[in-house]
């Protein structure tokens, strides 16, 4: 929230919805209860408490592709009229068969299924992204 623009003025400073991604089951539990529960450990009020009742919300996400460092969160802004990564589908799934009826399947017996697309990922506005390591 205090990542500033080239003018000095915060970029995030009307965000209110993020979602918070992880990659092992252990952070996914951590994260979850921290998110839900309205107490923490040695019964401290949440925090997060106060910024849900602000019209906060934070999702909690497991991606167990992104990495199995269990030291990292990432936190993405879900509500910005430009997002942090872009994803461009310049061709949907396309798809051919070649089953009973076709050569193939008489001399071999077997289907053949081939997919076809484009698309492209890459970056938008960086500043609705952090990764956070835990110390």
């Amino acid at each position: 929230m205090t990542i500033k623009n080239d003018k000095g003025r915060e970029v995030n400073g009307q965000a209110r919805n993020f979602m918070v991604a992880v990659s092992t089951v252990q952070l996914f539990s951590a994260v979850t209860q921290a998110i839900m529960g309205n107490l923490l450990t040695g019964n401290v009020d949440n925090p997060l408490g106060g910024l849900k009742a602000a019209g906060f919300n934070f999702t909690p996400k497991m991606i167990p592709r992104l990495t199995s460092a269990t030291e990292k969160i990432r936190l993405i802004r879900t509500d910005g009229t430009l997002k942090p990564f872009i994803l461009q589908d310049e061709m949907g799934i396309e798809t051919e068969v070649l089953g009973p009826g076709s050569d193939h399947y008489f001399k071999k017996g077997e289907i053949l299924l081939g997919v076809n697309t484009r698309r492209g990922a890459g970056y938008g506005l960086w500043e609705h992204a952090a990764e956070v390591t835990l110390t």
